[in-house]
């Protein structure tokens, strides 16, 4: 019933006859959003596009001159209609990996008044009309979205930063988080126990914490590439190493909170296929967590792994969310194919981690999806060298332009606005960063390697084009 009100929506829109209108802005947001609800993200992007330039055309990115006389129902309207395309940019930018269409120079919309629907009838000023709406949450999200906006442009810039600004701007953004949490109500601020309820305001409380704790680790997990156990990395000072520690410990704070939010909404059986924003920001923390842990086997932490966190209890929980997640997209989508490399990256952490101690246990019951075991049983037989890699005269013509095309798309998985290194080397995937941290004979340290050659930065981002991997089991033929 949903697939054909959405086909019948969009042939509506596409004889929309006349000038365009805010209705018609208003109707491609709620398409926007049934279609990342249905794991068609790429849909979205195109329709949000067509939104996007109707909106620009209306102008309802600007703030309405006095002169101009437009009711007050209509003019809530467009502040909503247009702080909603803000919110969707922002999330769609780092899902599939482009530059946001919204700028915050060209914007100086305000944000809604928090006034009830039916009070918007009135023909009374706005000012005068009583704030007892329910637009909290959506005000707070629209100032979040404007954060995660900066984190964006200061700590994913064109140009390589070096450690010390690295550090700043991670602590910089961290505070202007806390600062953010000061300003909520009290109702909406995060806290530890995850509210299940059927109020509307539960719900609002656990988005906000989730979209809060994903700008955290957004702005922290940049500083897990920084090797501070190596004897030849950079000498930090003591205040860069503490503005280290604070970053890496926020991180994996953020971590746990969303591991333990996605369990427990998975135990009472309300995460849904369609919130898409609880299934992205928990496949953020589980990748973040899987290098975190990668390079805490490696020593590069700041200090041992264990007095960060709880590894076995935060493996075993990111498991258990994984494998419910994988349940949930459905075949050949850009979600699943996002799955299975989360699920190779997984594998890496558990070679890791059964090198150092016995097995793990796994939550009772708990599968890993037939969608990523044969590959992860092929990539045991078939995982090649950084060396191989680097050396296409190993392989045939045929497959000499598979790898190419793969190197290509690895270079264009990284979201074209992120920095291409921590301030060495031009390019994320020139190895001669990270050629005198890892040890040449070790197959763990390889593995790492292949991964950071591949981009993990961008495991968040599910529409990568993935020709060309089919060769290196990654499973996306």
């Amino acid at each position: 019933m949903s697939m054909a009100c959405s086909e019948r929506a969009k042939a509506l829109l596409d004889k929309e006859p006349g000038p365009a209108s805010l209705a018609s802005i208003q109707a491609r947001i709620g398409l926007c959003l049934y279609f990342l609800s249905t794991f068609r993200l790429n849909e979205c992007r195109y329709t949000y596009s067509f939104a996007f330039t109707i909106a620009t055309a209306l102008g309802i990115h600007r703030r309405l001159s006095s002169s101009t006389k437009i009711n007050v129902l209509e003019t809530e309207c467009r502040k909503r209609s247009f702080w909603c395309l803000y919110i969707l940019d922002g999330y769609l930018s780092v899902m599939l990996g482009r530059p946001r269409l919204i700028r915050d120079d060209d914007v100086d919309q305000p944000f809604p008044e928090n006034v009830a629907d039916i009070d918007l009838m009135s023909s009374e000023p706005i000012h005068t009309l009583p704030r007892h709406g329910n637009l909290e949450a959506f005000v707070a999200h629209a100032r979040l979205a404007k954060l995660m906006a900066r984190a964006n442009d200061q700590l994913y810039p064109l140009y390589a930063l070096s450690s010390d600004q690295l550090l700043q701007r991670s602590n910089d953004m961290l505070d202007a988080l806390s600062d953010w949490e000061t300003t909520l109500p009290e109702f909406l601020k995060p806290r530890a126990r995850t509210m299940t309820g059927q109020r509307t305001f539960e719900r609002q409380n656990t988005i906000l914490k989730l979209g809060v704790t994903h700008a955290r680790i957004l702005a922290t997990r940049r500083c897990l590439l920084m090797d501070f156990g190596h004897p030849n990395a950079n000498p930090f000072s003591q205040s860069s190493d503490a503005r280290a520690k604070r970053s890496i410990r926020e991180c994996i704070s953020a971590i746990i909170m969303i591991l333990d939010t996605t369990t427990c909404l998975i135990e009472h059986g309300q995460c849904y296929g369609s919130f898409w924003s609880t299934q992205y920001v928990a496949l953020v923390a589980i990748s973040t967590l899987y290098v975190l842990l990668i390079q805490g086997m490696r020593h590069a932490l700041p200090g041992d792994m264990e007095s960060f966190l709880n590894v076995d209890d935060c493996f075993e929980k990111a498991k258990y969310c994984q494998n419910h997640l994988a349940s949930l997209p459905p075949p050949r989508t850009q979600a699943e194919r996002h799955h299975v490399l989360l699920a190779h990256l997984r594998s890496k952490v558990e070679k890791s981690l059964s090198s150092r101690r016995k097995p793990l246990g796994s939550y009772e019951n708990s599968q890993m999806p037939s969608l990523g075991t044969t590959h992860l049983q092929d990539q045991s037989q078939n995982t090649m060298s950084i060396a191989n890699l680097n050396n296409n005269s190993n392989f045939s013509p045929a497959q000499s332009d598979g790898l190419q095309n793969m190197q290509a798309d690895a270079a264009a998985f990284t979201r074209p606005f992120e920095p291409n290194s921590i301030g060495g080397p031009d390019t994320m995937n020139d190895m001669s960063m990270f050629s005198t941290m890892l040890t040449p004979n070790s197959n763990s340290d390889t593995n790492f390697q292949y991964m950071l050659d591949f981009g993990w930065e961008s495991l968040d981002t599910i529409g990568a084009n993935m020709r060309g991997h089919e060769m290196y089991s990654f499973g996306l033929s």
